[in-house]
């Protein structure tokens, strides 16, 4: 079922390099998490509440798709069906 750039993807998510990536997109969660809770007033400003929703959408994103890439292809599976 994967195609080539799915496991260039997967090689890539297991080096030091898709660690710090990894790293990254978690802090930049960490920081738009605590902005939204700290700082209600921006997300209620049309240009700041789109900057920190593409933020956080974005970090969870690479963060979400480094675990699956981490995690075996069953254990993915059976999560999705699951939910």
């Amino acid at each position: 079922m994967a195609v080539a750039g799915d496991k260039e993807y997967i090689k890539f998510m297991r080096s030091d390099s898709g660690m710090a990536l990894m790293i990254t997109s978690t802090l930049i969660l960490f920081v738009t998490m605590c902005t939204m809770m700290c700082c209600q007033n921006l997300l209620k400003k049309v240009p700041y509440n789109y900057m920190i929703l593409f933020g956080y959408t974005l970090s969870m994103s690479v963060m979400i798709s480094g675990i699956c890439a981490n995690t075996k292809v069953e254990l993915v599976l059976m999560a999705l069906f699951m939910t």
